[in-house]
């Protein structure tokens, strides 16, 4: 692919998703300006990555990748809290964040599925294990 257009390509990808990547970090660690600096972290992982990402089966799924990892280091590193939004323990991390982006969140199944790069029925499934999960 010409530079430019992957230039284009990136800058688009990065336009499209940056709004629901900043409200799933901010969600995840409990803070605005935390969830700025992963997400700003991430679009920088993803441009030193982009051509492998860009030409992956998914490269929805493979920047959500990026972003959930760069989510986890930071709750990991005691900076901010964890567990916000749908990541309480017993969850997995796909349920949680399954949870996480349908019901903190409020997209719909097809925002979340398209966001997180996975198939409709997967997330639905994902949601379903989930909150039959946390249901007492």
């Amino acid at each position: 692919m010409p530079r430019t257009l992957t230039t284009l390509s990136f800058a688009a990808f990065c336009g499209y998703r940056r709004s629901a990547y900043l409200d799933y970090a901010t969600l995840r660690l409990g803070s605005a300006r935390a969830g700025r600096i992963v997400v700003d972290a991430t679009f920088a992982d993803l441009a030193r990555e982009w051509g492998r990402v860009i030409s992956s089966e998914s490269p929805a799924a493979a920047a959500w990748r990026f972003l959930t990892s760069r989510t986890d280091q930071a709750a990991r590193a005691g900076r901010e809290p964890e567990r916000a939004g749908g990541h309480r323990p017993g969850l997995s991390a796909r349920h949680a964040d399954a949870i996480s982006l349908v019901h903190c969140l409020r997209l719909s199944t097809d925002e979340a599925a398209d966001l997180i790069g996975v198939p409709r029925t997967r997330l639905v499934a994902d949601l379903r294990a989930a909150e039959r999960r946390l249901t007492p």
